[in-house]
C-alpha cells in the first residue's frame, strides 16, 4: 500500500508524521506529511507504517474486515487506511498513475539509489583500481551531482 492516508476510525483525523519516528493526528491533510506506505512482513498481521518524507519507520498490527478493508491498530487505536488517490481527485489519480508506471514510488526510489551505488562502488573497486574509499563516500554520491549542476548552470 503505497500512498495511503491513514485516518483514525474514531474521530476521523488524518495521521501525520510530525517528527522524527513521531506520529500525531490532524483534522486536515497535510500532503506528504500525511501519505504513508504500508509494507506487509512476512509475520501475519503484521506491517511497518514507512512516511513517505522517510523520518518515519513503525511496526504495527494489521488486519482486513468482511469488506476487505485494511485498517491498522498503532498505539492502542484503530485507523482505516484509505489510497491517496481516492480521498482527491483526478489530479492524485493521475499522480498515482505516473507513480505506479514508472516506479517513482519510495521503495522503488530506494532499490533504484541502493544499485546506483553497488554499480558505482563495484567500478571504482574493480575498473578503477582503488583502494579505499572514503568514509563519507554515500555522501558525495548524493551531493555531487547537485554541485556539478550548480557549476554548469
Amino acid at each position: 500500500h503505497a500512498g495511503v492516508f491513514i485516518v483514525n476510525t474514531q474521530t476521523g483525523h488524518y495521521l501525520t508524521a510530525s517528527g522524527m519516528n513521531m506520529l500525531s493526528e490532524s483534522v486536515r491533510c497535510h500532503g506528504l506529511m500525511s501519505q504513508f506506505e504500508v509494507i506487509e512482513t512476512d509475520i501475519p498481521n503484521q506491517a511497518v507504517l514507512v512516511g513517505m518524507n522517510g523520518i518515519v519507520k513503525k511496526q504495527c498490527y494489521m488486519y482486513r474486515d468482511e469488506a476487505d478493508t485494511t485498517f491498522l491498530s498503532l498505539d492502542a487505536k484503530d485507523y482505516k487506511i484509505v489510497p491517496a488517490w481516492n480521498s482527491r481527485g483526478f489530479v492524485s489519480l493521475f499522480d498515482h498513475w505516473l507513480v505506479s508506471l514508472y516506479k517513482l514510488g519510495p521503495m522503488e526510489q530506494r532499490q533504484y539509489f541502493a544499485s546506483n551505488i553497488n554499480e558505482f562502488m563495484s567500478y571504482l573497486l574493480i575498473q578503477g583500481h582503488v583502494n579505499a574509499l572514503p568514509s563519507a563516500f554515500v555522501d558525495l554520491m548524493c551531493v555531487l551531482p547537485m554541485a556539478m549542476r550548480r557549476l554548469r548552470a
